[in-house]
C-alpha cells in the first residue's frame, strides 16, 4: 500500500484544522478523510513517500493539469529514487526554475532551501542532538551519524569534550536541541552544574539518552534517577556483551544481539516508571526507557566509546535510541 500525504491550497490566512500550515499549503497530518473534508478544500494525494521524495508547491491560478480535470492549487515533483544525490539534484532544478541558482552541498541545505522559499518535501527531518563525552565524543557522534543516515533519517549534530568545567549553563534547550546524548569516562566529569542543566533541559521537554558512569564520576552530584531510566549505582563492571530482548522495540528491532564486553555499571535498577527493555544475558540491566512529562529517556547500560564501527550493532543500539528518543521511529 502506497504511503501519502494529503496536501491542499490554503491562502486564506487561516490554518485548516487538522493540517499543518507551510506558505499558502496544508498539509494533512491527523487520521482522517481528506477526500471528505466539508471546508469545501480539495486536498491532493503525494506520489508514493516509500518510493520518492516529493516536493509540493502552490499553484495560485489554479490551473494544474490533473486526471479529474478539475481546477488544481497543488503540483508535485518526485525524484526518480529515493536518494540524496536525486533530492539534491530536483532542489537545484527547482531553484534554477525560480531563478534562484544554488549549488547545495548537501541535502539538509536543500531542504532549508525548499522550506524558506513555501515548498512542502518529504526528506526526513534532520534532529538536532548535543553530544556530551570523553575525548572520543566526535568519533562516536561521527559514526552513530553516519549510521543514522544509512536508514534514511539524519541528524545535525554537536560534539563537547566535557572535561571538568563544562556545565552546559543556558546552551541545552530544547529551542537548541531535540535530544542531549551523554556519558562519561575518568576525569571527563563536566562542571558542577551540568547536572541542573540536564535536569532544567528535561523539565522543558527535553529527550536524553545516557551511556554508563553519570553515576560514577559525579561527585558534586548529578541527579542520575531524575534523568536517566536507572537508578544511581557506582559499580563499575564488565558487561558479558551478549544480551536479551525483554520488551520488543524499534530500539532493538533487527540490530543483532552482542555488545561488546566490556565497560558496564554492576545491576543498575530501574528509575520510578521505567520499562525494561533488554538485558544482558547475565540477566543485568542492559536498555531501558522512561517517560518524564513530555520528555522520553533512553538509558544503555554500555560504553558508548566501545562502538568500533558505525554498522556495529552497539552504534545501531545507541542511533535507534536517539530516533525513538526524537520520535523519529
Amino acid at each position: 500500500m502506497a504511503t501519502i500525504t494529503p496536501i491542499a491550497y490554503n491562502n486564506s490566512g487561516t490554518p485548516i484544522s487538522g493540517t499543518t500550515q507551510l506558505g499558502d499549503l496544508a498539509i494533512g497530518d491527523t487520521s482522517q478523510d481528506y477526500g471528505a473534508y466539508p471546508s469545501g478544500y480539495t486536498f491532493w494525494s503525494t506520489p508514493d513517500l516509500d518510493l520518492h521524495y516529493v516536493i509540493a508547491y502552490p499553484v495560485p491560478s489554479g490551473n494544474h493539469p490533473n486526471p479529474l480535470s478539475i481546477p488544481c492549487y497543488v503540483g508535485f515533483f518526485k525524484t526518480p529514487t529515493k536518494s540524496d544525490a536525486d533530492f539534491i539534484n530536483l532542489t537545484e532544478y527547482i531553484a534554477n526554475q525560480d531563478n534562484d541558482p544554488q549549488n547545495f552541498l548537501n541535502a539538509a541545505e536543500a531542504q532549508n532551501w525548499l522550506t524558506t522559499n513555501g515548498y512542502w518535501n518529504s526528506y526526513p527531518v534532520s534532529k538536532r542532538i548535543l553530544f556530551l563525552g570523553d575525548a572520543s565524543v566526535n568519533t562516536v557522534a561521527s559514526n552513530i551519524s553516519t549510521y543514522i543516515s544509512a536508514t534514511g533519517q539524519s541528524i545535525t549534530y554537536s560534539a563537547v569534550t566535557m572535561g571538568t568545567t563544562y556545565t552546559g549553563d543556558g546552551g541545552i534547550t530544547t529551542a537548541e536541541y531535540d535530544a542531549v546524548f551523554i556519558y562519561t569516562n575518568g576525569g571527563q566529569t563536566g562542571g558542577a552544574g551540568i547536572g541542573t542543566a540536564i535536569q532544567n533541559y528535561v523539565n522543558s521537554g527535553g529527550n536524553v539518552i545516557s551511556g554508563v558512569f553519570l553515576w560514577n564520576v559525579y561527585s558534586l552530584g548529578f541527579p542520575h534517577s531524575a534523568v536517566t531510566a536507572f537508578n544511581v549505582t557506582n559499580v563499575q563492571s564488565n558487561s558479558v556483551g551478549s544480551f536479551s530482548v525483554v520488551t520488543p522495540s524499534p530500539i532493538t528491532n533487527g540490530i543483532g544481539t552482542s555488545l561488546p564486553a566490556s565497560f558496564s555499571n554492576g545491576s543498575p535498577t530501574l528509575s520510578s516508571g521505567a520499562q525494561q527493555l533488554a538485558t544482558f544475558t547475565n540477566g543485568v540491566n542492559c536498555l531501558a526507557v522512561r517517560t518524564v512529562g513530555s520528555s522520553t529517556l533512553v538509558s544503555i547500560n554500555a560504553w558508548p566509546p566501545n562502538i568500533s564501527s558505525s554498522s556495529s550493532t552497539i552504534c545501531k543500539m545507541f542511533g535507534n535510541s536517539i530516533l525513538y528518543a526524537t520520535g523519529a521511529i
